[in-house]
């Protein structure tokens, strides 16, 4: 081996020493641009392979951060130094201004770099975190069969539609939207889910303060009932349903009608008291509200916070306050990547999605219970 072999290995190896984190950030942004294209459980499982060529568990090392933040300590404390020898006259004469300048900028460069070096190490280890849960929530989706999809204009027309997405005054905006279907032991319900935030506007007559306020949406497909408003939230009687009427045989679509919403009392005292029931007719909300409904409604839906339920469009929105609809529980993360494949290895066990699960099931059983009404879509044969 000649002189300039060894000198380029042992370069090498020096740059590894003082720069520790290089492969793993390098790591990191290829596994990132690789999640963008993943399209099934093996592209998952095999980014997290790529991290197996690391030594486990794998830690992010500060001897660059020590070394750049010692270096600039010893700079500063030689520059305070010889200012203070300047100062006391100590160097025998004073010294010349454009020194000054010099130092200034030597400070400002040895800070800079080692505050560079700092906040590099930081936003690096918040991506490694976050891939680790990304790489987890995308192989959670594939193995349900859920995805996410663009917003686009969806508002608009759930607005025409559903109450919920007309709260608020302005800053109305849909953040998130997920979309899968369900499929039960009779019907396949296709469903979406929301996250809606909108802005509520108050004045005390002389100031005006603006509240923002973050709900959540799933919407499956449901028999027609008419249009029904189950509101758990307590607040005041909605002012209009909008009732969308559809034209003769040509199937055009024509301008909604507003309609002053009857209150309506079902036979259960109980669901009485939990919610309050408004709808087009008390002809639909009867038509709706069968006891087996009522009980399974009372029954099955406590643990949503400020539970809204609307019929229409042969559509059920259900719309809460809860954040974790979609929330599932994991163990591990690319620090142990052998351990975060095994996890993964567990299959659709491991990453259960248990409000959602409960949820679309009572959307299903709730469909099934109305299917006198209309029949929808069966996988299984007649």
């Amino acid at each position: 081996m000649n002189i300039t072999t060894r000198f380029a290995v042992w370069l090498h190896e020096f740059k590894a020493r003082i720069q520790p984190n290089t492969r793993l950030f390098k790591l990191i942004r290829k596994a990132e641009y690789r999640l963008g294209t993943a399209l099934s459980l093996e592209d998952i499982r095999s980014i997290v392979e790529l991290f197996r060529e690391l030594e486990s568990p794998i830690t992010f090392r500060y001897l660059t951060v020590f070394l750049s933040v010692g270096l600039a300590s010893i700079v500063w404390i030689i520059l305070i130094a010889v200012n203070m020898a300047d100062a006391h006259g100590w160097v025998g004469q004073k010294l010349p201004s454009p020194y000054f300048v010099l130092q200034d900028a030597i400070l400002v460069c040895v800070t800079v770099s080692a505050a560079s070096v700092v906040f590099r190490l930081r936003s690096h280890r918040r991506a490694f975190d976050a891939l680790s849960s990304d790489l987890h929530r995308r192989y959670a989706y594939l193995l349900h069969g859920i995805k996410t999809a663009p917003v686009k204009d969806d508002l608009a027309g759930l607005a025409k539609h559903f109450a919920e997405f007309r709260r608020g005054d302005t800053g109305r905006v849909l953040s998130n939207k997920v979309v899968g279907s369900y499929q039960g032991d009779t019907h396949k319900l296709s469903f979406t889910y929301y996250r809606f935030r909108y802005v509520k506007c108050t004045s005390d007559g002389e100031n005006t303060s603006k509240q923002e306020y973050e709900r959540f949406a799933l919407i499956n497909e449901f028999p027609p009932v008419g249009n029904v408003l189950i509101r758990g939230d307590h607040r005041a009687q909605p002012k209009v349903i909008v009732i969308t009427l559809f034209g003769d045989d040509s199937g055009i679509e024509r301008e909604p009608k507003k309609q002053v919403p009857e209150r309506y009392t079902s036979s259960s005292s109980a669901f009485n008291k939990r919610f309050n029931i408004f709808g087009s007719t008390k002809i639909a909300c009867a038509r709706l509200l069968k006891p087996i409904t009522t009980l399974t409604l009372l029954e099955k839906t406590a643990s949503l916070e400020r539970l809204n339920m609307q019929f229409a469009d042969e559509r059920l929105c259900m719309s809460f306050d809860n954040k974790d609809m979609l929330h599932f529980t994991t163990y591990t993360t690319l620090h142990n990547p052998e351990a975060m494949l095994e996890e993964m290895q567990g299959g659709i066990d491991n990453y259960r999605i248990p409000l959602l699960e409960h949820y679309l099931k009572l959307n299903h059983r709730l469909a099934c219970q109305h299917d006198d009404n209309f029949s929808l879509p069966s996988d299984k044969p007649a």
